[in-house]
């Protein structure tokens, strides 16, 4: 080897890295030798730009959330709204403001569970899309990936989003005066 030559080795095999590096400066007979960077290093480095794109896609999915929960407490409302127009003759009927509560929650509950399949047929549909950027190159098995436990967790929260969103509107507009 001369002066500027540049050797890549394996250093799977190596058990003390210490000594392997000492052995290899008395080698090189005073020739300056250079160590780069180890896989640990890389693995820093790639974590460290990851982290970063994570916390930025979280903060994301967060601004996406609150967006969504407040369009669907908007349209939940609107249609309380509109269906209170109806109670003075329902409570003629004899309806009680209970019952025309759980009447409200029925269909809050049917908009609940259309959410939450639109979320997980949307979810599965867009996942060989993810991830993207430099985690895209180092993903090992890219494509349509169903992660049940995430995917529960989102069902969960959609649900009972949607849910408790509907159930304080609907309760807004049904209790008694």
């Amino acid at each position: 080897l001369t002066g500027n030559d540049v050797l890549f080795l394996d250093l799977a095999d190596v058990t003390d890295l210490a000594s392997f590096r000492s052995d290899v400066a008395r080698l090189g007979g005073g020739a300056s030798v250079f160590f780069g960077l180890t896989q640990a290093d890389h693995e820093d480095n790639v974590n460290r730009t990851l982290h970063l794109a994570a916390i930025v896609l979280w903060l994301l999915a967060g601004l996406i959330a609150l967006a969504a929960v407040l369009v669907s407490i908007q349209a939940l409302a609107r249609q309380a709204f509109v269906e209170s127009a109806d109670h003075p003759v329902l409570r003629a009927l004899g309806m009680t403001s209970a019952e025309r509560f759980a009447s409200g929650l029925v269909r809050t509950t049917i908009v609940a569970a259309l959410a939450t399949i639109v979320a997980v047929v949307v979810a599965v549909a867009l996942s060989p899309l993810w991830p993207i950027g430099l985690a895209r190159v180092a993903e090992p098995s890219p494509g349509v990936e169903v992660n049940v436990a995430v995917i529960g967790v989102g069902c969960l929260a959609v649900f009972l989003g949607v849910l408790v969103a509907g159930a304080a509107t609907t309760w807004r507009w049904t209790r008694p005066a």
